[in-house]
């Protein structure tokens, strides 16, 4: 929208517009919707649309104005959410419940929601326990498949290896293999389901 135009320039331009509409809806009577024409009292003026523009104009002040009231209402609510919220929380865990909220659009009443609810009992616990179990699940996946990246070029990397020395090279250089808790039931799993090796 332009906005360094006047309500009088607007005026004209929306006369010009509607009644470029009418030509072009009427082509048969083009020389009759002219301003000296037979057809002229068709057609608008700028000064006959002119309170039209300001009525639009003011309409639109109105709804910003109501906007920004209710954008300023929400960042306050949800100021005073988040207070009631981090309270007696430690820095990790405000900064965990922190980074919750940014999973949210940052407008709207999605902010004051978002605290209201991490003020629930069990809440943050139940939610700091969700994100340690996808990680774990993710470190599993993770190791699993470097697991089986060595498992499928054992036998051209150390034929001469057996399970005893893969497992003692893997305790020795990966251990968070083990931690993992992959290792050492997924090595037999893979030695199980494709033989001594996946690729011959």
């Amino acid at each position: 929208m332009n906005n360094t135009l006047t309500n009088e320039q607007r005026a004209a331009r929306r006369a010009k517009r509607k009644n470029g509409k009418l030509i072009r809806s009427m082509p048969l009577f083009a020389d009759a919707l002219r301003p000296d024409g037979a057809m002229a009292s068709w057609l608008t003026t700028p000064e006959q649309e002119l309170p039209a523009v300001e009525r639009n104009r003011q309409q639109a002040r109105e709804f910003g104005d109501r906007m920004r009231a209710k954008e300023e209402k929400e960042r306050q609510q949800e100021a005073e959410e988040r207070a009631k919220a981090i309270e007696g929380k430690t820095p990790e865990q405000i900064a965990f419940l922190e980074k919750g909220r940014q999973a949210y659009p940052p407008f709207g009443d999605y902010g004051a929601t978002f605290w209201r609810k991490s003020q629930q009992p069990g809440f943050l616990e139940a939610q700091m326990e969700r994100m340690a179990d996808l990680q774990r699940r993710g470190e599993t996946v993770r190791a699993r498949i470097a697991v089986e990246g060595i498992f499928r070029t054992a036998e051209k990397t150390h034929p001469d290896w057996d399970d005893e020395d893969w497992l003692e090279h893997f305790w020795q250089h990966r251990r968070e293999l083990f931690d993992a808790g992959v290792l050492p039931d997924y090595w037999f799993t893979l030695k199980a389901r494709f033989g001594d090796v996946a690729v011959r």
